[in-house]
């Protein structure tokens, strides 16, 4: 039987509260008179100078960690499954999409991480968005909520929402009806840990409640998304992507 490790796979909703970050301010400097215009203008060199050095340091920090982040191995995944860690770009609409369609208060933003990777499970040459949002808002004892996000006339669109998501997902290589099944792991209550297999419906995925339930990944050919190790990620400070603005 070929399982991932059980040390590395974990119930995403436990970590979601623990996440912290760290925020900025800036300062702005108002030219008032025409008599203070060379002042003002010594200021805002002197002003300009300091947000550049905090530009830098700002680079130097996001590079650091970029380092670090690429450090930390993805979790352990069975053979004949391929993975790849979520993305580290943000992206300003799809933060803008997650905080409308969960109507997420602003008290939430800063608890609130998202991770994603590029797919195109409709196998339509598209490229789409499978997203995870963790979180004390969008997060429950079994798992997380999730999104498969679509371009839709050069906006993001959800094309459907999951929840008691665990990670990493699997996409695996067998289409049913044309789109690729995702295996999730799942731990139901009472149940041992096993994985839940979601096939297209036609026009949407069973909820991962419902999907076919198997005790290994066995046979599975696939690439396994958002294989990121968490909980090693954390101990070195990495927390991911929240919902406060740039």
């Amino acid at each position: 039987m070929i399982t991932l490790k059980k040390k590395k796979v974990f119930g995403t909703c436990l970590l979601a509260a623990a996440f912290l970050a760290i925020t900025g301010c800036s300062n702005k400097i108002a030219n008032t008179s025409n008599e203070t215009q060379e002042v003002v203008s010594a200021e805002s060199i002197i002003d300009q100078q300091s947000d550049e050095e905090k530009n830098a340091a700002s680079d130097t920090v996001n590079t650091a960690e970029e380092e670090i982040d690429n450090e930390v191995p993805m979790v352990d995944l069975p053979k004949g499954i391929k993975g790849e860690k979520a993305e580290v770009q943000r992206l300003e609409e799809l933060r803008n999409l997650i905080i409308s369609y969960y109507d997420i208060p602003k008290d939430y933003y800063e608890s609130t991480r998202y991770y994603y990777n590029k797919v195109d499970l409709d196998d339509d040459g598209e490229e789409e968005l499978f997203v995870i949002v963790m979180g004390p808002y969008t997060s429950g004892t079994g798992g997380s909520s999730a999104l498969w996000v679509t371009t839709n006339e050069g906006k993001l669109h959800v094309k459907q929402d999951f929840t008691v998501v665990n990670t990493p997902i699997i996409v695996s290589d067998n289409l049913t009806n044309g789109v690729h099944d995702l295996i999730v792991p799942f731990d139901g209550v009472g149940a041992q840990s096993q994985y839940s297999v979601l096939e297209f419906k036609g026009d949407s995925y069973p909820s991962v409640s419902d999907g076919k339930m198997r005790k290994d990944i066995e046979g599975i050919i696939g690439n396994a998304i958002i294989a990121n190790d968490f909980v090693e990620e954390m101990n070195k400070g990495i927390t991911g992507m929240n919902l406060l603005a740039e």
